[in-house]
């Protein structure tokens, strides 16, 4: 029994200072961003929100691109997703483990064909540069997939029985069962999209194109770049508290991460 709680006790204080060295550089940009000339004030926020019009320009950029890839990858996803799902044959199991195998490569690995590809489109130093390949990659088709697997094939089966056709039942029994799965892949989507610099930096080169965590990156807002990492937060994290239970339940029933 001494045992059990001094394990308790370290695993806890272990979490414990694994949590608060993840929050540090958080709680520096928020006690970083009000201060102002070495005192307390929110003259940084308020050169943001009120004098830097750019900002508000590769916010909605921000806004753009996630909001477009998610609604061109959701659909995209779920029938994707429920093709694999459904289908037991070896060619379709090979593309299934093909979509696998890129999901894990590295984007430098898929860099020259993706910039090849949007140059022949005429897709380069657009919107589309940005919103086309996030929006077809493979990781949302095979979210989904796993989730419906684990969807009682009962159920399905009654559906046919009674008549219904695989649209009847991708329509009324596949997209309100997987609403878990859907909002996993929307937050998980909308986070790494939200956050896109690779794609912007090499494949935009005009800057009303670009995206706030590009600009972010570098040194454009200078001693107001504490403020302008706070604002860029909030969204993000409104998303995940407003989405959290939905998030943890898909990624759980769905046994993909």
């Amino acid at each position: 029994m001494c045992n059990k709680g001094i394990c308790f006790f370290v695993k806890k204080a272990l979490l414990t200072a694994f949590s608060v060295l993840c929050l540090l550089p958080v709680g520096f940009a928020v006690v970083q961003a009000l201060q102002y000339g070495g005192q307390f004030s929110f003259r940084q926020f308020e050169e943001i929100l009120l004098y830097r019009k750019e900002f508000f320009a590769w916010f909605w950029n921000s806004v753009l691109y996630a909001t477009a890839i998610l609604a061109i990858q959701l659909p995209l996803s779920a029938l994707a997703g429920y093709a694999f799902a459904q289908s037991r044959g070896r060619l379709m199991g090979a593309v299934f483990t093909l979509y696998i195998f890129v999901m894990i490569l590295p984007f430098q690995a898929t860099l020259v064909p993706q910039y090849l590809a949007l140059h022949r489109m005429g897709c380069s130093n657009t919107p589309w540069a940005v919103i086309l390949p996030n929006a077809v990659g493979a990781f949302g088709p095979v979210l989904i997939a796993q989730y419906i697997r684990g969807i009682d094939p009962d159920i399905l089966n009654a559906a046919r029985s009674e008549g219904a056709t695989e649209w009847q039942i991708f329509l009324r029994f596949i997209l309100p069962m997987c609403r878990p799965a859907f909002t996993a892949l929307a937050v998980l989507s909308f986070f790494m999209n939200w956050s896109c610099i690779d794609q912007v930096l090499l494949f935009v080169q005009d800057s009303r194109l670009s995206t706030l965590a590009l600009e972010l990156s570098g040194q454009h807002f200078g001693p107001v770049r504490y403020a302008a990492d706070v604002v860029y937060a909030i969204l993000p994290l409104l998303v995940y508290c407003s989405c959290r239970e939905g998030l943890e339940r898909g990624i759980c029933l769905s046994n993909i991460l």
